[in-house]
């Protein structure tokens, strides 16, 4: 296992998961939508950070270890730039909760997680009186 693999399994402890190349499952965690850019995008690491400490940890961890970030906010993206060459790819496809709360001044909105695709926010949205702008495919990313 890589060095750099292992620095980062030791920062982002279960619930967070590293996952490293070459390691079961590394494959179907590193596929992109466009799959002609697939070998030439290939990370070193996919990590899914539980919490903020964790992704604090990942962050510090790759810039000691002069390692590119990337991240993957849980929709596609045609160019593969979700992938960091060689580096990690930080996925926040784990946080997708939507919350809609009251705020005093303008009335309700809605607290959108940055792993959240379009469809997630349509349909936590529905009934609620309150409207989205965003993409058509539900399948995007709604932090780009």
């Amino acid at each position: 296992m890589h060095h750099s693999c292992r620095t980062l399994r030791s920062a982002v402890p279960p619930p967070g998961v590293v996952t490293c190349i070459g390691e079961p499952g590394f494959a179907s965690e590193a596929t992109l939508f466009n799959r002609n850019l697939q070998d030439e995008r290939a990370p070193l690491a996919i990590v899914k950070p539980s919490s903020l400490s964790q992704l604090q940890a990942v962050l510090e961890t790759a810039r000691a270890s002069k390692l590119r970030v990337s991240v993957r906010n849980g929709g596609h993206n045609p160019s593969g730039r979700a992938l960091s060459k060689g580096g990690v790819t930080i996925d926040l496809g784990r946080h997708r909760a939507i919350r809609i709360v009251r705020n005093d001044a303008s009335g309700p909105v809605a607290e959108v997680g940055a792993g959240a695709v379009w469809g997630d926010v349509y349909e936590a949205l529905g009934g609620s009186g309150l409207y989205a702008v965003g993409g058509g495919c539900p399948m995007v990313g709604v932090a780009g």
